[in-house]
């Protein structure tokens, strides 16, 4: 394997061929830097060949996973979003992750934390999210429609040797707002049934003068 300055920065298997076929040599060891395969072929007959790989590979040192997902966030209650951030790098890493959504539900700028992980290990957190707040400054009060967005989870590291090491993982999340109208539409219910039995008891109330007014005029014609 060369860098990107053509120099040798890790040996693969040397293997021996006695007749046309290929060799399958497995990468055990990731560099830390982008990196292109170098093939040479002695011959018997003493001539060299020669081959590059003109396509760079750029090794993911560092990801990022989201557990659980996708995730529906509903008003009164907050929504705990589980990731691990992993580093495959020979060495420990400084990775900074930084959070962004399309709604707005975290903030303009998005949310930025710094982990310091082993080499070849990985670290749990959890991003706790609530809606309410969102759902008074847009003034959400539909309680049919589920409104849907997507959240990136970026993160960005600086190796012993100075590579910027990016990687970043995109996922959907929905809103769902059919309980944001719940104490008014029970408030209304309510006003109803008090409205209800109030225009029960005033009818029963004219009804009681009809039968007395009646009986009345009955006992004064006779």
């Amino acid at each position: 394997m060369i860098n990107q300055q053509d120099k040798t920065i890790s040996l693969l298997n040397t293997s021996t061929i006695t007749t046309t076929g290929s060799i399958i040599s497995p990468i055990t060891k990731i560099p830390n830097t982008n990196f292109r395969i170098l093939t040479k072929i002695h011959l018997k007959d003493g001539s060299r060949i020669q081959r590059q790989n003109n396509i760079l590979i750029s090794p993911t040192s560092i990801s990022i996973s989201i557990i659980n997902q996708p995730y529906t966030l509903t008003n009164n209650s907050t929504t705990s979003v589980a990731f691990t951030i992993y580093n495959h790098a020979q060495e420990t890493l400084i990775i900074r992750m930084c959070v962004l959504d399309t709604l707005q539900l975290i903030d303009l700028n998005g949310l930025c934390r710094e982990y310091t992980v082993a080499n070849m290990s990985s670290s749990d957190d959890t991003l706790d999210i609530t809606i309410d707040k969102w759902l008074e400054q847009n003034n959400i009060n539909d309680s049919i429609n589920t409104t849907s967005g997507s959240m990136t989870f970026a993160i960005t590291a600086i190796n012993s040797i100075g590579e910027e090491l990016k990687n970043y993982n995109k996922i959907p999340f929905y809103i769902q707002t059919r309980e944001y109208n719940s104490t008014l539409i029970e408030a209304v219910n309510e006003t109803s049934t008090t409205f209800s039995s109030k225009a029960t008891f005033i009818t029963y109330q004219y009804y009681f003068i009809f039968l007395f007014v009646l009986i009345f005029l009955y006992y004064d014609l006779y």
